[in-house]
């Protein structure tokens, strides 16, 4: 498996920048996590959005989904003209309503609803789902392919919980918007930087990815702040690939 940071932003990107969005590729797999606003642009740099395999949203916020609302405009100018005749499978939370039911557009797309600890296949990807901490329904992305494991948040507070969901991943890519100095209310629905790195820690992650930054702060204040808690932290770089 390699996963290529198509945005990493939220809620708002830094000038030419994306919010969230992340294309996992494995043997004739094309799989994409969020699809937040400039997500498809970048996208078809690397396939084009016939060949997705489908398409998982953690929860139902615009930085995540903006450009979903883009897609289906997309999928269906092709099946008018002949070029496409199939139907997208999204994977994604239910509510809020109003914003679930903009995705039923023409039928383009095959909508099926995640749930706290629902498992799917795609082909040889096993993908479980773990129910986050965010105002609306949000779940984090556990993605297995024979020995290897990633982990991906999605927006969420700090929670004792993730630590086993995220057990020995070989990379986890993980909501690090706020600045431990930055973070004043325990209630705020993100973590911080060094939050994440004491999760991966105490999960004996291998690696693990800061994202969902905010465009105003510095990328090496982020680091250097993780790095003091688990040495093994990269920032995501939009439009690069790494191996898992």
């Amino acid at each position: 498996m390699d996963i290529t940071v198509l945005g990493k932003y939220g809620p708002f990107p830094r000038a030419g920048g994306a919010c969230s969005g992340y294309l996992l590729r494995s043997e004739g797999v094309n799989l994409l996590l969020d699809c937040g606003n400039g997500v498809l642009s970048r996208l078809q740099q690397f396939c084009d959005i016939t060949d997705l395999s489908g398409i998982i949203l953690s929860h139902l916020h615009s930085d995540h989904i903006s450009d979903i609302m883009v897609l289906r405009y997309g999928l269906d100018i092709l099946r008018r003209k002949g070029m496409w005749q199939e139907r997208m499978p999204v994977f994604t939370p239910i509510q809020p309503e109003g914003e679930y039911e903009k995705m039923d557009y023409r039928d383009v797309f095959s909508i099926m609803a995640i749930g706290h600890e629902m498992g799917i296949s795609i082909k040889d990807l096993s993908i479980t789902f773990k129910k986050m901490v965010h105002p609306v329904p949000t779940f984090g992305v556990c993605i297995k392919k024979g020995s290897r494991k990633l982990v991906y948040s999605g927006d969420t507070a700090y929670s004792d919980d993730l630590v086993s969901f995220v057990q020995g991943a070989d990379l986890f890519i993980c909501d690090g918007f706020f600045l431990d100095h930055e973070k004043q209310d325990e209630n705020v629905p993100h973590m911080t930087a060094g939050e994440a790195a004491r999760i991966a820690r105490e999960g004996g992650v291998k690696r693990l990815m800061i994202s969902h930054l905010c465009y105003k702060n510095n990328e090496k204040d982020y680091l250097e702040e993780a790095k003091r808690i688990f040495d093994n932290t990269i920032i995501a770089q939009e439009m690069n690939t790494y191996k898992v």
